[in-house]
């Protein structure tokens, strides 16, 4: 009974602290907060429910509490090796770190025995590749079999980076472009865009692609794209299928 009643309390916390404290606190939208309050009670009363695991992990990563965000993936990981909700938001911290190399090995090693990475881990790979400066290998991972139903703004965007690293400008441009016409509210391919047109000598256009940045009224709400994947990923898990549902044998 007194379980009951911490657990209605609880809950109740979760739906006041959803309306009064503002998105920096506790997530961007409603349902984000309500599932990070929620994930930390389901953890008190289970310490193995991944899905609660990884959605307290994104929340930190979201804020670059890195420390806490690796800490709660490295649990999740412990419980199920091959989660790939963990894996990824691992290797995004390493990449954050400049350790590009360790992100690219874990990324590498959650496809081993899979038919082939998903659009959004295949994206990853590549900007992975490409940090290490690796751009013939990122373009291949780009252009080889990608799927129908890939990220587009994402895929053109490195696409474009990818061709002004390795002296393609025209490309690159034509690649931003298509970029901001997938998502005009991301605010990468934008700057981009602007510093390459200056380059080229461009000056009326690169002044034209800053003023359209400088004027998005409604910027994507992720600092960083890959949180708000992650943030769905977490938030379409079941947790009856997690491999936390069950207390380990004894």
């Amino acid at each position: 009974m007194q379980g009951i009643r911490i657990i209605v309390s609880l809950l109740l916390f979760t739906a006041w602290a959803v309306r009064v404290f503002p998105g920096p606190v506790f997530g961007h939208t409603p349902q984000e907060k309500a599932f990070y309050l929620q994930s930390r009670i389901v953890l008190r009363l289970n310490p193995r429910d991944t899905v609660a695991g990884n959605a307290v992990g994104v929340w930190h990563l979201e804020y670059n509490q890195l420390e806490k965000a690796a800490q709660a993936f490295a649990k999740v990981l412990a419980i199920d090796p091959r989660n790939q909700t963990a894996a990824v938001g691992s290797a995004l911290i390493d990449e954050i770190r400049g350790n590009f190399a360790g992100a690219l090995k874990i990324v590498n090693a959650i496809t081993e025995g899979t038919k082939g990475l998903i659009p959004f881990r295949r994206v990853v790979r590549a900007r992975l590749l490409f940090r290490l400066e690796k751009y013939r290998e990122a373009e291949q991972e780009l252009t080889n079999n990608i799927p129908s139903n890939a990220l587009p703004h994402d895929l053109n965007f490195w696409m474009g980076r990818i061709r002004e690293k390795t002296n393609r400008p025209l490309e690159a441009i034509a690649y931003y472009n298509k970029a901001i016409e997938a998502d005009p509210f991301w605010p990468e391919p934008y700057s981009r865009l602007s510093v390459l047109q200056q380059e080229q000598g461009n000056h009326e256009q690169a002044r034209k692609v800053l003023a359209d940045l400088l004027h998005l009224r409604n910027p994507s709400p992720y600092p960083n794209a890959d949180i708000g994947i992650l943030w769905g990923w977490v938030m379409r898990s079941d947790r009856t299928q997690s491999a936390s549902a069950k207390e380990p044998e004894k």
